[in-house]
């Protein structure tokens, strides 16, 4: 799916790895920060206000350690 988002910008596609922002588990929110930022790389275009809040979120109350430092270290580039 994030191959699909990178190379073509789907929406639904987009949108599917943005939800997974929400994910219960930590593992898929950190994999869902990564995925994200590389597909929006990839088409050269800026993340969404609406991600970027919510990955200040994460930054700020996370409760996994590994998703905030991987939310912060997106948010200083």
């Amino acid at each position: 799916m994030s191959r699909l988002a990178a190379s073509t910008g789907d929406e639904t596609a987009l949108e599917t790895l943005a939800a997974a922002l929400y994910h219960n588990k930590a593992d898929t929110r950190g994999w869902a920060i990564g995925f994200l930022t590389a597909a929006y790389f990839a088409l050269q275009r800026p993340l969404p206000e609406g991600i970027q809040a919510r990955l200040r979120e994460l930054v700020e109350n996370d409760p996994s350690e590994d998703v905030r430092a991987e939310a912060a270290n997106v948010m200083k580039q």
